[in-house]
């Protein structure tokens, strides 16, 4: 056995080089480090290490970096950089709100996101979110007031709530855009020109939800501050609205023979429901009107351009048939039909050497066009207005009084 000297505990002792603790070889494991901004901001939240502020809401204390929020909050930048009591003490009091959802706001400040939903799941973003959206049935009877309270649209209100409370812009904008990707995934239809039954149909699948939001949002936000975030609600209800009362009736014709006062006493449930909310908020019901009139202009205008695109597309095909009843009477004009494309682009483009004529065709881009019947080569394709050969009589009728009549118009003078 070697003479070494043993310590008290029969070992061999440490040498004296090995007793210096700085060696990178004792020192503590190096904890992991984040990957990009995102993460440093929801491993700080998570794990509250180097805070220098406290939040206490209601008997719950946030430890948090004063840094996140001065560079986000004109609230808390007021609080911190005016020497208030707050900046003095590091502690900030919130005794009117929820602590879930200063939790959710707090989230938003370190990480730019929040998860509006009670389901935990492992991935919270824009589809999991819409997900969980379509799994929800609407219940037959009024939701407690717990079941409104947790429901995802009341909480992104209540979140744009403080967005606006505590001069959060990023925090409205996130919930803005979170009630816009609700909107347009479960009313698809709506947004599209729908039918009144797929309309009410979709609306009647969210009705619970969407009235519960709305009236949430007016009863508890000041104007006009309820507006921004109800308008993305209220006008999908503003576009279906006037098929609430009977969706059944989808065209003037069906309406002439019907009474009013009926059609009003025989409302819908759904209508019904709608007109009681409307005469207990003044607010609620002056804003589905104004966006009802709005929605309204705007679908005018989509009729007038369409009628107008209509109007031309009669006429060009009159004078197409024309031209062609010309070639018919006189089929020496087939002469005047090769393909002129390289007469046409000035000589840019290459001759085209088909030996056929060209034949009447709808342009590539008809619904875009004034002249959406053209001439076309079967060979390279190439496009020319019937004007544009010299076919077209001067002075032609377009068609349009034949369109009139088509369609049933009459004149304010034979009404």
């Amino acid at each position: 056995m070697s003479d070494e000297t043993l310590n008290t505990n029969n070992k061999r002792p440490r040498p004296e080089n090995d007793k210096d603790d700085s060696s990178p070889s004792k020192r503590p494991a190096a904890r992991s480090v984040s990957n990009n901004i995102k993460e440093v901001g929801r491993d700080l939240f998570k794990s509250q290490a180097f805070s220098d502020l406290v939040i206490n809401c209601n008997g719950k204390e946030f430890n948090v970096h004063s840094l996140f929020l001065r560079q986000q909050s004109q609230f808390f930048q007021a609080c911190l950089d005016s020497g208030m009591k707050e900046a003095k003490e590091n502690v900030v009091n919130l005794p009117d709100d929820k602590p879930e959802d200063i939790a959710r706001m707090l989230e938003f400040l370190y990480t730019g996101r929040f998860w509006e939903h009670e389901e935990n799941v492992r991935k919270q973003n824009d589809a999991a979110s819409i997900r969980i959206y379509k799994a929800y049935v609407d219940p037959e009877e009024e939701r407690t007031q717990e079941e409104l309270m947790s429901d995802p649209l009341v909480v992104i209100i209540r979140l744009f709530q403080l967005g606006n409370k505590y001069g959060i812009p990023g925090l409205k904008k996130a919930c803005f855009l979170k009630l816009r990707l609700y909107a347009k995934e479960m009313f698809p239809l709506i947004w599209n020109r729908a039918t009144p039954e797929e309309m009410v149909s979709e609306i009647s699948s969210q009705w619970c939800r969407l009235m519960d939001a709305i009236e949430f949002a007016f009863h508890h936000m000041p104007s006009p501050s309820v507006f921004e975030a109800a308008n993305t609600l209220l006008t999908p209800l503003a576009r279906a609205s006037p098929f609430l009362l009977k969706p059944e009736y989808t065209s003037w014709e069906d309406l002439v023979n019907v009474d009013r006062n009926a059609l009003l006493e025989d409302m819908t449930t759904k209508f019904a429901g709608l007109a009681e909310k409307l005469e207990k908020n003044s607010d609620f019901a002056t804003r589905l009107f104004t966006i009802i009139c709005w929605e309204s202009l705007k679908r005018r205008g989509r009729e007038n351009y369409d009628w107008v695109r209509v109007r031309n597309f009669v006429g060009s095909t009159r004078r197409m048939l024309n031209t062609v009843s010309r070639i018919l009477d006189d089929p020496v004009l087939v002469s005047d039909l090769p393909c002129n494309r390289r007469a046409m682009s000035l000589g840019q483009d290459t001759a085209c050497e088909s030996p056929r004529p060209m034949v009447p065709a709808l342009a590539k881009r008809y619904w875009d066009t004034a002249t959406p019947l053209v001439f076309r080569c079967r060979d390279c394709d190439w496009e020319c207005a019937p004007h544009n050969l010299g076919l077209e009589e001067e002075n032609e009728d377009d068609g349009a009084d034949d369109f009139d009549d088509l369609v049933g118009l009459e004149s304010d003078d034979e009404e």
